[in-house]
C-alpha cells in the first residue's frame, strides 16, 4: 500500500493464507522490568513471530497518555478463527512485569516506603 501510495508500480498479489497483528498494550504506567513468557508465546501454534519494542529499563505509560505499544504478535493460519485464536493464545502466555514503585517525578507515581 505504501509503494503504492507513493507511486511506484506494484504487482497485484494475493496472501495465500489469513494473517495477523496483535498490537500489544501497554497495560501499567511505570519501569518495564521483563516481558517474561515469550518462548512459551512463540511455541503456540501459528505464531510467527514476536516483537517487543520498547527496551527493559524504559518508562511505559499506558494509552492514551503513553505513546507506544509494548510490542506486536505476528501470526497466520488456515482461517482468520485460527490466527485470532493463536494470537490470543500468545499473549496470554506474556508476563510483563512492570516496577511501579520506580517511576519518579511522574505523576500519581506510587513511591516505595523507605
Amino acid at each position: 500500500m505504501l509503494a503504492n501510495a507513493l507511486g511506484r508500480r506494484v504487482a497485484a498479489s494475493r496472501i495465500a493464507r489469513p494473517t495477523g497483528v496483535l498490537m500489544v498494550p501497554v497495560e501499567t504506567r511505570g519501569v518495564l522490568r521483563a516481558v517474561e513468557g515469550r518462548a512459551a508465546a512463540r511455541d503456540v501454534p501459528g505464531i510467527t513471530g514476536i516483537s517487543i519494542t520498547i527496551p527493559v529499563g524504559d518508562r511505559v505509560r499506558p494509552l492514551p497518555d503513553g505513546d507506544r505499544y509494548l510490542g506486536f504478535i505476528f501470526a497466520d493460519g488456515e482461517t482468520q478463527h485460527e490466527v485470532r485464536d493463536a494470537l490470543r493464545a500468545a499473549r496470554r502466555e506474556l508476563r510483563v512485569v512492570v516496577d511501579q514503585s520506580n517511576a519518579p517525578g511522574w505523576p500519581g507515581a506510587v513511591r516505595s516506603a523507605s
